[in-house]
């Protein structure tokens, strides 16, 4: 066992305030520079070049140089050039703090480098200013729907379409999101409307479709998927999602055509290939839907129709030991899933009760899906930031994946929320050494050791006594845990692991003596 192992079980957490870091502001371990959302992006950014200078001052025309400092502002942040624009933005809040058009400038900058802590406090001041910034709405909008805090982010889109209701981008915004929060008509109603403000808008045709297929209307999904794909030809979507509907409708080899169209514009379109493999499957071409099918199996191992379906084709094809394990496979997913179904029916019920966000999250985690359990622990700290373990998770989900630079990014932001994180600063003792920073890691096991020995003056139980002479184990003061957990296994002489840790201290501590004599 692991030093990792031996303390991990033994501590406990309390309860602070969150200090948001660095690390808040990413997707997933080893996809740290993954897209965001595409629709969202695009939206966004057209906001800024939209609602620029011609935005600045309601209610006053603004000097004339405050106005051009304004719009050269503007356009370094239209050309990418963040820092000057920052830089700019300033320079007019400098001469008119109550400049809400600069804040907002200043909430997109942010944004745009990935500090949207920054970019809400930015975006929030402009709208204290001027409750109509346009740009202010839209980005708190988009942040909050990232952060799943979908209602806020509603009443800011709508609010932003109150001002300019002639932005199909926006009710196709808004749209998408309202889909997600299962408010159909509403959302039809907002696509409808982004299609009649702008017919190209391929992305509102593509929304449309989708919600249609869940009601059932394949009829309407079809005429939405054709208007998008004679907008867009290479959305991989579109074509893999009209494939589906032509699977329901029977139309294999039309359901093909599209299927292989998408994974020629996208070869990694998983949801395309399983579609490719079931339409085979209907067909009865067993043997090409099975290789269909295995091309996605390791990339796609928590997929529960993908094992049923496969499981089905061995049967079909003689081959019945690997239908069996397959069939095995699909019954454990089949558990996991309801049980998802479960965690997600909560969130719904209670979408801002962060032990909800906990609950789902613990089950991706136990079921090997860190990219979707890291997520779930990022939305449970920003629904309240006390939850020591998500930070404790979300460390382990980096240190799993080799990360350890981060895994110390977010045990610092965990000791700053609450100083008297025992695991906390123990981790980062032994992070600090990996990284070959004994200062810090020397600081941070003593304030680790100080913390449990306060802890077992008040309770010295077995388990407290157990705890402290893990950290000096840590800390390769074996005398001293030897002397601890002798205290231990006088009040708990029967307990197995506080014996095996006693034997496994008293072998380093053997080993360091014998080095110390040979010196």
């Amino acid at each position: 066992m692991s030093s990792y192992t031996l303390v991990s079980k033994q501590l406990h957490a309390s309860a602070g305030v969150l200090c948001h870091n660095r690390w808040m502001n990413v997707s997933h371990p080893k996809r740290l520079s993954a897209a965001r959302n595409t629709q969202h992006t695009v939206c966004f950014s057209l906001f800024l070049l939209i609602f620029g200078s011609s935005s600045f001052g309601i209610d006053a025309q603004p000097p004339k140089l405050l106005l051009e400092q304004y719009q050269h502002a503007e356009f370094l942040a239209n050309e990418g050039q963040y820092d000057a624009a920052l830089t700019e933005y300033q320079r007019v809040l400098h001469q008119n703090p109550e400049s809400a058009e600069a804040y907002g400038g200043i909430g997109y900058v942010y944004w745009k480098t990935d500090k949207p802590d920054q970019a809400l406090k930015a975006f929030r001041k402009a709208l204290a200013v001027n409750d109509r910034i346009l740009k202010a709405h839209v980005g708190i909008g988009h942040i909050l729907s990232e952060r799943r805090e979908h209602q806020e982010a509603i009443a800011h889109y709508e609010t932003a379409l109150e001002i300019n209701p002639e932005l199909g981008w926006l009710h196709s915004t808004l749209a998408d999101l309202l889909s997600r929060q299962r408010r159909e008509s509403d959302a039809i109603r907002h696509y409808q409307t982004a299609i009649e403000l702008n017919p190209n808008l391929s992305q509102a045709h593509f929304g449309l479709g989708n919600i249609y297929v869940t009601q059932v209307e394949f009829s309407s999904a079809l005429e939405a998927y054709n208007c998008a794909l004679a907008l867009q030809p290479n959305l991989s979507e579109a074509h893999c999602n009209r494939g589906v509907v032509y699977s329901k409708q029977g139309r294999y080899e039309e359901a093909i055509a599209d299927f292989q169209q998408a994974l020629r514009i996208a070869p990694d379109n998983r949801l395309a290939r399983l579609g490719l493999g079931f339409a085979y499957q209907q067909q009865g071409k067993y043997n090409v839907a099975a290789q269909e099918y295995e091309k996605i199996l390791l990339d796609s191992a928590d997929n529960l129709r993908l094992h049923h379906n496969l499981s089905r084709c061995y049967l079909r094809l003689g081959r019945l030991e690997e239908a069996r394990k397959e069939r095995e496979v699909a019954r454990r997913l089949r558990h996991v899933s309801d049980a998802i179904e479960v965690a997600e029916r909560k969130i719904q019920e209670a979408p801002d009760d962060p032990h909800t966000y906990m609950e789902l999250a613990g089950i991706y985690f136990e079921n090997n899906q860190p990219d979707k359990a890291f997520d779930q622990y990022k939305i449970a700290l920003l629904k309240d930031p006390h939850l020591l373990e998500a930070y404790d998770k979300i460390a382990a989900v980096y240190i799993n994946h080799n990360q350890r630079q981060e895994a110390i990014s977010v045990y610092e932001t965990a000791v700053g929320v609450d100083t008297k994180y025992i695991k906390g600063h123990l981790m980062l003792g032994l992070l600090y050494r990996q990284h070959g920073q004994s200062k810090k890691s020397v600081a941070h096991l003593e304030i680790a050791r100080k913390l449990t020995q306060e802890v077992v003056e008040t309770e010295p139980t077995a388990e407290n006594l157990d705890a402290l002479a893990s950290i000096y184990y840590v800390m390769r003061d074996y005398a001293q845990a030897e002397a601890t957990l002798q205290r231990a296994i006088d009040l708990h002489a029967t307990n197995q692991q506080i014996l095996d840790h006693f034997a496994r201290v008293r072998r380093q501590l053997g080993k360091q003596t014998g080095e110390e004599a040979r010196k």
